[in-house]
């Protein structure tokens, strides 16, 4: 018997995450590349849920259920069970997401696996050869590379 992992925070309620992860960013003073955060300010689990924050934040863990993060360098090497959210100046996927990647910054890179659809905003959108999305990619930015 295959068991169902609960709903994640992202597809029960993407706005109250977003909303969280922008208060998050918040109260660390910023997630631009000219912030005063130190690395890793903020690292919280919350159930099967990451939420990270600060200058440059790096997760290389599985988590059990959604990765949030903001910051101005974000890297996901790990593996999401759920879906990954993130806000920042550069960011690098390089993991597994078993659901669906969102994002929004300068710089995103898309190396990585995703099992569900890619939704991404910003100045430069790279979806690199090695990267494999099991479904959709919506990409909109400046310079989208595909």
């Amino acid at each position: 018997m295959t068991q169902r992992a609960p709903d994640s925070i992202v597809r029960r309620r993407p706005a109250a995450a977003a909303c969280l992860l922008a208060g998050l960013a918040a109260a660390c003073g910023g997630v631009g590349p000219g912030s005063e955060m130190p690395e890793d300010r903020i690292r919280l689990r919350w159930g099967g849920d990451v939420l990270a924050a600060g200058r440059a934040v790096d997760l290389p863990d599985t988590v059990a259920g959604d990765v949030m993060a903001a910051g101005g360098r974000l890297r996901f090497r790990g593996t999401a069970e759920g879906s990954y959210l993130g806000v920042g100046g550069e960011q690098e996927i390089v993991g597994r997401v078993e659901e669906s990647v969102r994002g929004a910054g300068g710089v995103i890179r898309l190396r990585g696996e995703v099992a569900r659809n890619v939704t991404v905003a910003g100045g430069e959108l790279f979806l690199e050869p090695d990267a494999v999305v099991g479904r959709n990619a919506y990409m909109a930015g400046g310079e989208v590379e595909v």
